[in-house]
């Protein structure tokens, strides 16, 4: 017992070990209920059980006309870089072109939104931006592949899988063309 973390803090500080104490309590008690108010420590997002998809929704890029290979193309961080932006500016498209983090914050927060739209105003996208976005991902890829682009066409694929796990395409929505 005299070699655990909280005696161990206990004796070298008092009131440390009380903060420390308190927050475990607060955050165990919060988790418990259902709040989860801190993005770490929330037990939840690691313990629901993951269901496989019929469907996977893939981005397609053409450059000129011709597919872009960014798997190959791009090393991970680049293709990061790209395709979880087009990836969220989607998720606006989908929510009414509202960005998905206010809709997050008004569903939470209640009565008390108005107080913090203020704050939300300045890091969240607003549907003005889109313009500036798709230019962005234009000079991006030109940037990335050494290379001028005259066409850009940015799909959202949908393709669903057989019996055999073979893929076929459901669907294909254009994005966004330059």
């Amino acid at each position: 017992m005299k070699n655990t973390y909280f005696h161990r803090l206990y004796q070298h500080s008092k009131s440390l070990f009380w903060l420390v104490a308190a927050f475990c309590f607060f955050t165990l008690t919060l988790n418990f209920t259902g709040d989860e108010v801190t993005p770490f420590f929330v037990w939840g997002m690691f313990s629901e059980k993951f269901e496989p998809k019929v469907e996977q929704e893939i981005i397609e890029i053409r450059i000129d006309g011709d597919v872009f290979n960014y798997y190959t193309e791009l090393n991970n961080v680049n293709r990061h870089m790209l395709i979880s932006p087009i990836g969220y500016y989607h998720s606006i498209i989908e929510n009414n072109n509202e960005d998905p983090t206010r809709s997050f914050f008004r569903s939470k927060t209640g009565s008390m939104y108005p107080k913090i739209e203020p704050f939300l105003n300045q890091v969240t996208n607003e549907p003005e931006i889109k313009e500036a976005f798709e230019a962005w991902v234009r000079r991006y890829l030109e940037h990335s592949c050494n290379k001028p682009i005259n066409t850009l066409d940015i799909y959202l694929k949908t393709y669903r899988f057989d019996s055999q796990g073979k893929p076929s395409e459901v669907k294909a929505e254009k994005l966004f063309s330059l």
